[in-house]
């Protein structure tokens, strides 16, 4: 699933679509993930909160040897900016987990935080 989504994504309706294709007995790959701001200023503790959501959703819904999911993520990107969205017609746009200087920002903490959960 090309996942190019936004702030204003709804996780639910996002799963439901992943439920969809893993109800018809196949495997879901996540391609190209990132997460636009949607017009929105951008707010790095939104931006994590978005981010755990979605990884808590991919991680439930993951393939394990007893039945089908998610069995690969990938993001579009490592630093904000060389993302495709980054100048969005003007507008910055901060969509990956790590910024222009490789620092992990507060979106890299919420992917794991939502995978220690599911430990």
């Amino acid at each position: 699933m090309q996942s190019h989504v936004g702030m204003n994504t709804s996780v639910t309706a996002f799963e439901t679509s992943v439920k969809k294709f893993l109800a018809k007995g196949v495997d879901v790959q996540i391609t190209e993930l990132d997460i636009g701001q949607d017009g929105q200023k951008y707010n790095s503790e939104a931006l994590k909160s978005k981010y755990k959501a979605f990884f808590e959703m991919f991680l439930a819904n993951r393939k394990t040897s007893e039945k089908n999911g998610i069995s690969g993520i990938t993001l579009w990107g490592t630093i904000d900016e060389r993302s495709w969205i980054y100048n969005n017609n003007g507008t910055k746009q901060h969509p990956l987990l790590f910024d222009g200087a490789y620092t992990c920002k507060p979106a890299f903490y919420g992917v794991l935080e939502a995978a220690k959960e599911a430990e």
